[in-house]
This record gives C-alpha cells, sequence and structure tokens, in this order.
C-alpha cells in the first residue's frame, strides 16, 4: 500500500534535514502508529506522503514515495488527494464550510460526482463514525470530539485507500478517545489503511499493526507494537505510557497547607450570550501554590470557566475576587495569565526570542531572562525561528513559556500538552511545581490524565456547566484508571450517573 524509500526531506533555509534516509513498507489494511519526540519528523513524514511538505511549504524531497503502486513525485495535490485522505490535528484549519453535511459532501462535489452517488457515500461516511444525528448542524457549534469526526467523515466519504491522522486526540477528552478507537476498528475491517502520529498511546495497545518510532528525523523502529510494553524501550525514546496506569507522584500538596486564598468565585453563571449560559452557578475557593486540575468531558464548560476567569467572556451573575479584591469583567483581563487551546493564535513576533521580550507592562522581561526561559522549555535551539515555522508541541511550549516569564499570581494552561512528547510533559510537570512552590495558582484545562498524575493536587470534575465533584489526590488512580478503561458513550453515561468514578 505505501511505500518509502531513502526519503530525505529538507525545509526551505534549513541545513539540516527534518527527515533523513527514511525507508518503510506498509501493507494494505494495517493500522500503523507513528511515534517518536515532539519535532522528530512524525508530522513532515505524513505532509511528505500527502503531498504538502513539497508543494505548500516548499521544502526539497529526495527517494520515492509510492502509494497503492502510484508514485507520489510529480503529482499535483489534488491528483495525490485520490490516494491520501489526512485528519489534521486542529480539524477547524481543514473545514471549508458551514454544516456537516456541505463539508462531508465538499469533495465529491467537487470530484463530479453525481447526486446519487454523493448521498450513497456521504450517508456511509455519516454512519461509519455515527454522526447522522450530526448531518444539518453547523459545524462551529460542535464539540472537538464531534469535529474531529467530521473531518474524518469527509476523508472516508471520499474513499481513499490512505488515511493519515496527525495527533487526533490532542485536544479530545477520553470518552472521545475511546470513541475514536472504535471508529478505526470499524474502518480497519473494510481493509483501510491508517497511519496514526500520536503522543498518546494507550488507546492504539489492540488496535496497531506496526509501529514506526522517528527520532532525529530518521527511524529509529520499524516493527511489532509489543516492544511498547517495554519499559527500558520507552525510556531510551522518552514515549508515553502503554499500559493504563498512570501513576501518581507526590508533589507538594497545597491541601496540606494553610496558604492564603487567591481565587474565589461566588454563583458564577455566563456564556455566550444572555440567553445561553454555559457555566452555571459555581463556587469556587483556590489558594495560593495549588495546582487545580478542571477536568471533564467535551463541552462540559472548562474551557468557558477560563474565559469568564480572564475576563474575555462577560459573566451574567457571580463574582470573582482576585487577591481580596471584586474585579470586573475588564478589571480581571491582565490579572491571570491564560495560554489556550489554539497556541499558535498567541504568537505575535517574528523570532521565538522576541516572543518572550514583547511582554506589554512596565517591566518587560531582559534578553537574560528570555534566554534562560527558552533554555527551561528546551526551545533555544529554536531562538532565531519564525514561530509559525514550530511544530505544534513547540508553539505550545513557546506560548507557555512567553505567559510564565511574567511571573503571574494565577495561570490558566488549557490543553498544555497537546502535541507533547513524555519528556516534554515532565518537563512541563517540573515548571507547574516549581510555579506552585512559588506560590502561583495553576489551573490546568486537560484531558492528559498523565500530566494530572503527574502534578495536580487537585481535580475539579466538571459536568453540564457546574463542578460536581472535587477529588483530592488520594482518589486520583481511581478515577484515572476507570477512565480509561472506559470503552463506549453508553458506559460513561452510566459511571456519571452512579458516580461509580468520583468516588
Amino acid at each position: 500500500m505505501l511505500k518509502i524509500h531513502d526519503l530525505t526531506f529538507t525545509y526551505p533555509g534549513q541545513k539540516i534535514p527534518a527527515l533523513s534516509s527514511v525507508n518503510a513498507d506498509i501493507t494494505p489494511g494495517k493500522l500503523v502508529l507513528v511515534t517518536g519526540p515532539s519535532g522528530s519528523g512524525k508530522s513532515t513524514l505524513l505532509h511528505c506522503i500527502n503531498g504538502l511538505a513539497t508543494q505548500h511549504y516548499g521544502g526539497s524531497a529526495e527517494g520515492e514515495i509510492s502509494v497503492a503502486g502510484r508514485e507520489i513525485a510529480g503529482k499535483s495535490l489534488w491528483q495525490i488527494s485520490e490516494l491520501v485522505g489526512t485528519v489534521f490535528q486542529n480539524p477547524n484549519t481543514q473545514f471549508f464550510q458551514l454544516t456537516v453535511e456541505d463539508e462531508i459532501v465538499f469533495g465529491l462535489e467537487h470530484a463530479g460526482l453525481d447526486r446519487a452517488t454523493i448521498e450513497r457515500q456521504l450517508i456511509r461516511a455519516l454512519q461509519d463514525v455515527e454522526i447522522e444525528h450530526l448531518r444539518h448542524r453547523d459545524l462551529f457549534t460542535l464539540s472537538s470530539g464531534e469535529k474531529q469526526k467530521v473531518a474524518l467523515a469527509s476523508i472516508l466519504a471520499m474513499d481513499q485507500p490512505l488515511i493519515l491522522l496527525d495527533e487526533p486526540t490532542a485536544n479530545l477528552d477520553i470518552a472521545a478517545i475511546h470513541e475514536l478507537k472504535e471508529i478505526f476498528k470499524k474502518i480497519k475491517k473494510q481493509g483501510r489503511t491508517i497511519l496514526v502520529s500520536e503522543h498518546r498511546l494507550w488507546y492504539l495497545r489492540e488496535l496497531a499493526d506496526q509501529l514506526i518510532v522517528i527520532k532525529d528525523g530518521q527511524i529509529a523502529y520499524d516493527g511489532q507494537p509489543n516492544i511498547l510494553k517495554s519499559t527500558e524501550f520507552r525510556d531510551a525514546i522518552g514515549l508515553r505510557i502503554w499500559e493504563q496506569s498512570p501513576q501518581t507522584k507526590m508533589t507538594i500538596s497545597c491541601l496540606k497547607k494553610h496558604q492564603e486564598t487567591i481565587l474565589k468565585v461566588s454563583g458564577l453563571t455566563g456564556g455566550p450570550s444572555r440567553k445561553k449560559h454555559i457555566v452555571n452557578n459555581i463556587d469556587l475557593t483556590l489558594e495560593t501554590g495549588c495546582c487545580v486540575a478542571l477536568m471533564g468531558h467535551n463541552g462540559a464548560g472548562k474551557t468557558m470557566l477560563s474565559r469568564l476567569l480572564t475576563g474575555l467572556q462577560k459573566e451574567q451573575q457571580g463574582s470573582i475576587t482576585i487577591n481580596g479584591q471584586a474585579l470586573k469583567t475588564r478589571q480581571r483581563i491582565g490579572k491571570l495569565a491564560c495560554v489556550t487551546q489554539q497556541a499558535d493564535q498567541q504568537l505575535f513576533s517574528d523570532t521565538v526570542l522576541d516572543e518572550l521580550l514583547i511582554h506589554p507592562d512596565d517591566a518587560p522581561a531582559t534578553r537574560q531572562q528570555a534566554e534562560q526561559m527558552l533554555k527551561q522549555y528546551d526551545l533555544s535551539q529554536l531562538a532565531g525561528r519564525h514561530p509559525q515555522t514550530l511544530s505544534g508541541g513547540e508553539k505550545q511550549r513557546l506560548a507557555i513559556a512567553a505567559a510564565m516569564i511574567a511571573n503571574p499570581g494565577i495561570i490558566i494552561l488549557d490543553e498544555p500538552t497537546s502535541g507533547m512528547d513524555r519528556r516534554r510533559m515532565e518537563l512541563l510537570a517540573e515548571q507547574i511545581v516549581t510555579l506552585c512552590r512559588q506560590k502561583v495558582l495553576v489551573i490546568l484545562i486537560t484531558h492528559d490524565v498523565e500530566l494530572v498524575a503527574s502534578c495536580a493536587d487537585q481535580i475539579l470534575w466538571m459536568e453540564n456547566g457546574t463542578v460536581t465533584e472535587t477529588i483530592n489526590r488520594n482518589g486520583f488512580e481511581v478515577l484515572l484508571n476507570d477512565l480509561m478503561k472506559m470503552n463506549s458513550t453508553n458506559e460513561r453515561h452510566e459511571h456519571e450517573i452512579s458516580n461509580c468514578l468520583l468516588k
């Protein structure tokens, strides 16, 4: 199905190749897991296969790639798209229409298919990813998991023999990850070949037929996925957990200290409009030096809560007090640092180093402080690069570094480990613990069970716009393991109803 021979690829203006002498042979009907450290070349490999590397990014490639016996070299993007379909990490970047149905049939219509064929392939794609009920919905009212399913459905409708997915679970909750796993099972049975570039590995344990590990632009391993059972192998490469048992690490728990209250929320209610409330009647009292994880399924209201806290969204009811002072919406802007899910939307400078030197307050960081912060986040070697040329994980680390250099009293990190490998996730966890020691309140909005187990003091579980449970560290392992063992939406609801997860 896919053959790669001596592939070497170099981005414009770079002397060191992003990929060097890559060889791979993938047979039809297999699910291949592609993993490795952040920035190692995983996304670049996918972009070489779908033609974007040379025809969009403008790099130079040597070697050969063939899909279903047809050479990629010399073909236009639309010709390659007949063979290869791609689902990107952020599905919003590949949407062209406003409704689910229009998005799925977009490629079919441009291929000139007749109406009967389009309708038949539309229905099949909707059924394959189980979103028949979303057929007439506005795309931008969907959750992250639903958007990911629509992006996948639009690819399945085109019936390409090879499907590429780049970090498909980066912004998904645990339930949506399990649903994606079931979809993979279904389309594998249809004989499709699937390449999944991932850092989160555990959900593919029963599905992956082949493992390709890329490190420093070269293939470090190509073979059976069973090798991931070896802790020594995972440690050597820096890979995430394979078994379903994230270990809860000991941190300096804020619950054992008598810290000062830094953030108090009373009766907070709000949403995108006066008539639509996503957050409902939330009460919180959070102390300095804590790391609090906001968890819950997509659409529970976690990101909206962060927007209300930071003043990006006006509350309809309730009050927010910071350091003993009740602040109105505009007064809160700039009082809390926040790194959003889409890190590239927070990057404005021409170089990575300059990104840390443009803080708007009266005491901007010095060059020495900025260079030290880049070193802490393993970005020193990228100091002269334009931020928008970085990988997803590198952008995420840069946005976090830019927020933390301002020494905030409260920082909100929304899905901060999106696109991060294990080593950099652990580095972030260490930085969070350091901030807590400096009496900073860290609020994590995350589905990353490994990050939570590594550094959080408390989990606030959100459902339907309110905090339903508070879980301390002695309850973490039960919650996180139960979440990772869920295998269906029905099981998810049963857990929520019975509170089995939240003992």
